[in-house]
């Protein structure tokens, strides 16, 4: 679509090229606020979402459910839809 806009003379805005360039870059070791929405598929694990809509799945948070809590980032990994991030509450060392 976007070569056919260029020849035909139209703008264009490339979603996904905006979307990256919007995108929050969050890097390990850094602490982000996320609230705790569900529960992760792993026993403990608490699933909440960043503004960009990326996933954060936070070790020993299950019982937080409905709070916002401090995380630690300690791996991200990038998915078809966006990227993942995992991390463990923030001054936890379990």
């Amino acid at each position: 679509m976007q070569q056919k806009a260029k020849h035909d003379g139209v703008s264009f805005v490339d979603i996904l090229n905006l979307n990256k360039a919007l995108t929050r870059e969050v890097v390990v070791g850094e602490a982000v606020s996320v609230a705790i929405v569900k529960e992760g598929k792993e026993v403990g694990q608490g699933v909440g979402y960043l503004e960009d809509g990326s996933m954060v799945v936070v070790n020993q948070s299950a019982d937080m459910l409905g709070s916002t809590v401090l995380a630690e980032v300690e791996s991200i990994i990038p998915t078809s839809g966006g990227r993942m991030v995992f991390g463990k509450l923030l001054g936890e060392d379990r």
